[in-house]
């Protein structure tokens, strides 16, 4: 924070060069991570990251994948605000406030977070903090489904994709639980390919 993150961009640069290369210089969280990592093992990123490509996991990969409808994923989104406030969201803010942390950690960005704190200092209602909350969810949620859209997860026959939405078992369709169990014992019974 007192560098800014140009400042540790070019000293990353000169620790590790293959890293800072793949990094944005107004990039703070992936540049502090980056630094982390070099500080930390004497390694760059950079580096651990070409090592799983050279040597790959001696281990198959098998992925679920939870899609719901957008228009179903949006009514959760809408909950979600709700049923934050029940469990005491503004109290929670209210106490991270007091600690004069940083807005650039993790902590203080999260959903809801900087949208509280404005209500908390008057800045907008609370009903309006929550319509930013879900507007801020809502993007967040549709970055994940396009990344998950263009990165392979495992392959085809390793992936199984549950397009609804469930808060529990509950509401888990005997169909849909029966399809994830023959999915799973596909996998299990799946040989292994050795490289």
């Amino acid at each position: 924070e007192e560098l800014g993150p140009a400042a540790l961009h070019a000293r990353l640069a000169e620790a590790d060069p293959a890293s800072a290369a793949r990094i944005r210089p107004n990039d703070p969280q992936r540049i502090s991570r980056a630094w982390e990592v070099w500080r930390e093992t004497g390694r760059g990123l950079a580096s651990w990251q070409a090592d799983q490509v050279a040597d790959p996991a001696p281990w198959r990969m098998t992925a679920i994948l939870l899609d719901p409808p957008r228009e179903e994923l949006r009514v959760a989104i809408g909950r979600r605000f709700a049923l934050m406030l029940e469990a005491g969201a503004v109290a929670e803010v209210a106490e991270l406030l007091k600690q004069g942390l940083p807005s650039s950690l993790p902590a203080m960005r999260a959903h809801g977070v900087p949208e509280i704190s404005a209500y908390l200092r008057g800045e907008i209602d609370l009903a309006e903090a929550g319509r930013r909350t879900e507007l801020v969810t809502a993007k967040y949620t549709k970055r994940q489904a396009t990344w998950f859209r263009h990165h392979v997860l495992a392959d085809p026959p390793a992936m199984h994709t549950i397009n609804a939405q469930f808060s529990d078992l509950a509401q888990f369709s005997e169909r849909k639980f029966a399809e994830l169990i023959q999915f799973i014992r596909a996998q299990v019974d799946a040989p292994v390919l050795s490289a």
